[in-house]
């Protein structure tokens, strides 16, 4: 009788451990895919604040210049605002509106006016 109450004791103490396992499992899931969605914000923020220096450095040297830069996540570019993803931010000059893929582009700047492309 005692050695099936002993492990009876044992089952319902791997049962209680098992809970708070499961319990611990369910409460950090959520929390690395809002690691995971941070992470990818910041990078995407870390871009787009590149590009917009970029193109404000562009527009304030008044004279002919080119640039290439490498990107890697897809780019919108339209009314002087840039768009990563869910990532918005701004710059200064007038820039054509374009779709930009992952990759090389170069961003000329001539007569007043900013004209980037995939190259």
């Amino acid at each position: 009788m005692k050695r099936g109450q002993v492990s009876l004791e044992y089952l319902v103490a791997f049962f209680l451990i098992l809970i708070v396992f499961i319990s611990v499992l369910t409460f950090t899931s959520p929390r690395n895919e809002l690691n995971e969605e941070l992470k990818r914000g910041t990078k995407n923020a870390a871009l787009c604040n590149k590009l917009s220096l970029l193109f404000s450095s562009l527009a304030s040297s008044n004279k002919k210049t080119e640039v290439t830069v490498s990107v890697t996540k897809d780019v919108n570019i339209f009314g002087g605002s840039i768009n990563i993803e869910d990532y918005y931010c701004y710059f200064l000059g007038e820039a054509e509106d374009v779709n930009l893929l992952k990759g090389d582009i170069k961003a000329t700047y001539e007569d007043g006016i900013i004209t980037v492309e995939n190259v």
